[in-house]
């Protein structure tokens, strides 16, 4: 029983895995089988089995409008967003993507229900974090750690030279660039250099250096993004400074 629980493990991780690079909805429908199958043996009378696959059944057709409102009432009831539509819902390797449009028509994005973008304070914090430095420096060259929404993209642009982009998550990118390029103004600008990869092992990899280095990470919520709140860390991103060069 325990090498059956270990080959259904191994199989989980390689469906996933497989599912995500097609971005097909199959694991889920091949989750919700499993389920099935597995709460069917565990129950002795047979009209509890037809009633659990009947359930299942009338649930499949149904499904994605009750995602749709799941979402809905998670940032209506619990954030307290009026919404005026979801614009996009998807998972990726890392996270639930989200933006949403509010009952203002302002775009949010949300990362497994944490805002990281919105037209409000986080606007002015990314001003602060990108924009002032950048006006300061005068970069030739700049990189930008974690600006999936490319908010800081949008900040730094205007007064610096060539400017790269190190994004962990392709999906929150294209998302972004997808839905917020206009909102930023960004229409006409040219695209940064587009690095998809874990920052600490982008520098590990590279001896490239830089004028301005701009970390704008998600907080140490997880263990992976409290292992850029370290000394170790900020010691490796120093490396990758010009003489002169900010963080």
């Amino acid at each position: 029983a325990y090498r059956i629980e270990l080959l259904g493990a191994l199989a989980g991780l390689v469906s996933v895995g497989l599912g995500t690079l097609s971005e097909r909805p199959w694991v889920w429908w091949g989750y919700l089988a499993a389920v099935t199958l597995l709460t069917c043996s565990l129950l002795s009378h047979r009209w509890l089995r037809g009633m659990v696959v009947l359930t299942v059944l009338g649930y499949m057709p149904w499904a994605g409008s009750i995602a749709t409102w799941q979402t809905t009432r998670f940032y209506e009831r619990l954030k307290g967003i009026p919404l005026q539509e979801i614009v996009h819902s998807s998972d990726s390797w890392y996270q639930k993507v989200e933006l949403i449009r509010d009952i203002r028509g302002d775009l949010r994005c949300f990362l497994n229900g944490l805002e990281y973008f919105n037209a409000g304070e986080l606007e002015v914090f990314n001003v602060i974090l990108s924009e002032i430095p950048s006006v300061l420096v005068r970069p030739s060259t700049v990189l930008i750690v974690g600006a999936g929404s490319m908010s800081s993209l949008a900040h730094v642009r205007p007064h610096a030279g060539t400017v790269t982009l190190v994004e962990l998550d392709r999906r929150v990118y294209e998302v972004s660039r997808r839905y917020l390029q206009t909102v930023h103004g960004l229409e006409q600008a040219p695209p940064p250099r587009l690095i998809v990869d874990d920052i600490r092992h982008a520098l590990r990899t590279s001896s490239e250096t830089f004028d301005l280095i701009i970390l704008d990470l998600p907080a140490p919520i997880y263990i992976q993004t409290g292992l850029l709140y370290t000394q170790e860390f900020y010691a490796q991103v120093r490396a990758h400074l010009r003489p002169h060069g900010v963080v």
